[in-house]
């Protein structure tokens, strides 16, 4: 007897769109779209559905997805730069080690703020390990300054995040994120100045809740370092 064959992405995104076209149209924000497909589950019904489904809800519905998804952080990223523009930005300098599998995140002045081993739902990919810890020790400095944002009480927070290695994974996933948590973000690489690099090898670990936010605010500055050659800034593309 021939086992059971398992739906293709196609069908399923194909199937998952017209079913739900009600909603996916009446849809105002893209994270309302994201969170239907999340809450339906859709997701588990076969591998690799996910571009499958932006394919079919400009298919089906003329929803072009990207786009919303740009047009929506564009539109939060002006509305930041307008409430931080001349308040002190926040500086965090971040490495990750997959060798090691750990991350640490520095202020300004070279101070461990936050330093761990990664977590189990931290998932490294095997194509590319030290580029994917990266993009999670960038994510946990993103996740740090929406914390210290939130505890301080601000509008929006500029961030300028110092990373070690030259393309961490998923920048521009990350800036729209961060930008839907008020925080307005540019990177730039720095691999020689970097003191989180060292503190990626030091035994114990840190957590981010130790430390006082509001102090870690203080050094911030007004007035952005000038980059050199190896640490130029780079504005994140959404």
């Amino acid at each position: 007897m021939a086992g059971k064959t398992k739906a293709s992405a196609w069908d399923v995104a194909e199937a998952f769109v017209s079913e739900h076209a009600d909603e996916l149209r009446s849809a105002e924000t893209s994270e309302t779209i994201v969170e239907l497909i999340r809450t339906s589950e859709v997701m588990k019904k076969a591998k690799g559905v996910w571009p499958k489904i932006i394919a079919e809800l400009d298919k089906q519905l003329d929803i072009d997805f990207p786009a919303m998804r740009t047009r929506e952080h564009n539109e939060r990223a002006a509305h930041l730069e307008s409430v931080t523009a001349g308040e002190p930005v926040l500086h965090l300098f971040t490495a990750g080690d997959a060798e090691a599998n750990s991350f640490a995140i520095c202020d300004s002045e070279g101070a461990v703020q936050w330093y761990s081993e990664f977590f189990e739902s931290d998932r490294l990919s095997d194509e590319d390990p030290e580029a994917s810890a990266a993009g999670q020790a960038v994510e946990k400095a993103l996740y740090l300054a929406r914390q210290v944002r939130e505890k301080c009480h601000l509008d929006g927070l500029a961030v300028v995040l110092h990373h070690a290695h030259p393309e961490p994974h998923g920048l521009d996933a990350k800036t729209r994120k961060a930008s839907a948590g008020g925080v307005l973000v540019r990177f730039a690489h720095d691999s020689e100045s970097n003191p989180a690099v060292e503190w990626c090898r030091e035994p114990g670990y840190r957590s981010w809740r130790e430390i006082k936010l509001q102090n870690l605010l203080a050094t911030a500055t007004v007035a952005e370092p000038t980059p050199d050659s190896d640490s130029a800034a780079e504005e994140a593309v959404a």
